[in-house]
């Protein structure tokens, strides 16, 4: 997981052999035959996928740089329920382009926010609850 925050945004294709690799891994392991399913394997065995490990380190990075590190009180939106702009949490930073709309502090926002829209969220809670909450939104993503 060392800088999953970092390198996990980047491009789709260059991920894909690390991908790979992890399904070949699982396979061995679970003594699998090569053309075994994915979709089966993740659910024989409960591992976090790559796409999963990057959300999950975004949305804890998010969580500890606007509450816990306190970023920017400016950034924290308090919902109204008004306006689907209103019912976010943080607001989304701009990204001119497409790279930095792979980087986490654009993408952990929004996934953040969606986290917010699902649950009921305390930015107060205990950071176990905050951590069982992201890994229920995994799992249903």
């Amino acid at each position: 997981q060392y800088g999953m925050v970092g390198w996990g945004g980047t491009f789709k294709t260059t991920l894909e052999p690390l991908r790979v690799v992890q399904r070949m891994v699982i396979k061995i392991m679970l003594k699998k035959p090569f053309d075994y399913s994915t979709l089966q394997l993740y659910h024989d065995f409960p591992v976090l996928t790559i796409d999963q490990l990057y959300k999950r380190a975004a949305l804890y990075q998010v969580h500890k740089d606007y509450f816990i590190h306190g970023y920017n009180p400016g950034d924290i939106v308090i919902p109204s329920g008004r306006s689907r702009r209103e019912s976010l949490l943080i607001k989304v930073p701009r990204k001119n382009t497409a790279t930095g709309q792979h980087h986490y502090d654009y993408l952990g926002v929004r996934w953040y926010n969606a986290l917010f829209s699902r649950y009921e969220h305390d930015k107060h809670a205990d950071p176990r609850a905050i951590k069982y909450m992201i890994s229920k939104y995994l799992k249903e993503v």
